[in-house]
């Protein structure tokens, strides 16, 4: 998930046009990829950034409840933790005096193998998606987040940044609160 209403800084304004028609400009959160497994029929289903940028908010919310979906049921069990996760990273962010996450991303991971399927298939998402990538799930969760992609963060202090910014990153918030109330609302309207 690309997260905030801005993909750069005021400074660097280089590739703001393409958030203007996206849900990064109205609920501060895109869709960019993501990696299903369905235990079904044993597939991985991919979308891609090109089907995140077309969605409308609807579409948005459908999707990101679709990704807790194993084929056969929703993984109730995983909403709680995912939500409590999301809420702490937003308490860091709300802290977080000066610094703007342009262009970053959230990835969210958990375990395709359910464990309420008598056969699951033992599929360990993170070693399917990042086989040799150092991004692995901490071992005692079935659901992690983390912020990846800090290549246009900036801050107060940034010599290369001529703006100077205060207070936290509103549209970092607005993403966060979003998808936190996307899993909420459909957690207890279900």
């Amino acid at each position: 998930l690309k997260i905030g209403t801005w993909s750069y800084s005021d400074a660097m304004n280089k590739k703001q046009l393409k958030y203007e028609f996206t849900t990064s400009k109205t609920i501060g959160v895109r869709l960019v990829g993501m990696q299903i497994y369905n235990t079904s029929d044993q597939h991985f289903y991919y979308l891609d950034k090109y089907y995140g940028q077309s969605l409308s908010v609807e579409g948005f919310y459908k999707s990101m409840t679709d990704f807790l979906y194993s084929g056969k049921r929703y993984r109730w069990e995983l909403f709680p933790e995912l939500v409590k996760k999301l809420k702490e990273l937003r308490e860091v962010i709300r802290k977080m005096d000066s610094y703007r996450f342009y262009s970053s991303s959230l990835l969210i991971m958990y375990n395709g193998d359910d464990p309420k399927e008598e056969h699951g298939p033992n599929v360990s998402l993170t070693s399917v998606v990042h086989p040799t990538s150092d991004i692995t799930m901490s071992k005692d969760c079935d659901v992690d987040v983390k912020m990846i992609d800090f290549g246009n963060t900036t801050h107060r202090y940034c010599v290369k940044d001529p703006v100077k910014y205060d207070g936290p990153d509103e549209g970092y918030i607005l993403g966060l609160t979003t998808v936190i109330n996307t899993f909420e609302t459909f957690y207890k309207d279900s």
